[in-house]
Formats: structure tokens, sequence, C-alpha cells
């Protein structure tokens, strides 16, 4: 909206006739306006990324410890039961022989939802590496002197977009 002059009428009402330093206030005040607003949209796009980044780590700190773990913990004791009573040909052995193997498909779904929270962490850390390089961000700029190198930057870009186009992608069924 800056760029096509909306904000335009407090500086240049159209009732003026217009001259060659009015033309040049009212394009330097577009720019300027348009630098300020470029920076405070990617301020908030680094701000965003790091609160998702956040989010996700707790997302995949709480799946690990709390699911996956307690999971592992009921595998492991079921097998050290089946161990117990290797020569029992009882229905109950039957029974553990059934539960381990829905424990251990429970496992697969679960290792891989931790996956996919690993690769939202990865987003999310590749992320904020891509807008602390922005303008109005330039964390590098700041700390190190100087800007982050164009082509880490766009590697960081694209896996980034590869791991949304992963997340995204339908699974093929098996037959």
């Amino acid at each position: 909206l800056s760029s096509f002059g909306f904000s335009d009428a407090p500086f240049y009402p159209p009732q003026y006739t217009q001259t060659k330093d009015s033309e040049k206030m009212v394009l330097q005040q577009r720019n300027n306006q348009k630098m300020k607003l470029t920076h405070f949209t990617m301020r908030t796009y680094f701000m965003t990324s790091i609160v998702g980044f956040f989010l996700n780590w707790n997302n995949f700190w709480n799946n690990w410890n709390d699911t996956l773990k307690e999971k592992l913990d009921q595998i492991q004791s079921l097998e050290r039961q089946l161990k117990e009573e290797r020569n029992d040909k009882s229905e109950k052995k039957k029974k553990q022989v059934l539960e381990l193997e829905k424990q251990k498909k429970l496992w697969e779904d679960i290792k891989g939802k931790q996956f996919v929270l690993l690769l939202a962490l990865l987003k999310s850390c590749l992320d904020i590496i891509i807008f602390s390089n922005n303008p109005g961000v330039d964390l590098h700029a700041k700390y190190r002197g100087k800007k982050l190198n164009e082509g880490f930057h766009s590697i960081c870009g694209i896996l980034s977009a590869s791991t949304v186009i992963y997340n995204n992608f339908p699974n093929a069924e098996t037959k």
C-alpha cells in the first residue's frame, strides 16, 4: 500500500500542483515508510520463528520424555515377562505375545510421530537462521560484523522448504 501512495494524502494533497521537489519528497516519504514497514515485518517474522522454535522444542521434548520412554518401558517389561516364561504354552503367553506385537506397532507409530516433530524442530532452527539475516534484524551483521553467507542462507531456506514438503507429502499406502 505504501508503494502505491495509499498514505500520501497527508504529505501531498491532490489540490496542490505537482513540482519536481514535491514529487521527490513524496517518493522519499514512500521509501522511508516502506523501509520501516519492511523492518517491522522482518522483525515480526523473526520473533514468530523463535516462538515456533520453543513450541516445537516443547512438543518434541514432551513426546520424547512422556510417550516414547513410557512405551519403551512397557515393551521391555513385556519382553522380560516372556523370557521368564519361555516354556509356558498357555493362553496367557499367547495373549502376552499379542500384546507385545500391539505395543511394538504403537512404538513404531510413536517413533514416526517423533520423527515428524524432529523435522518441525529442524525447520524452526533453519527459520531462525534465515530470518536472523534479513534487513531489520541483521543479527549476524550486528554481532559478527558481516552478514551471513548468501549460499548458506539459501541452503537453509531450501532445507526448511524441503521439511515442509516432506511433512505434507502423502504417504504411499502399502498393499
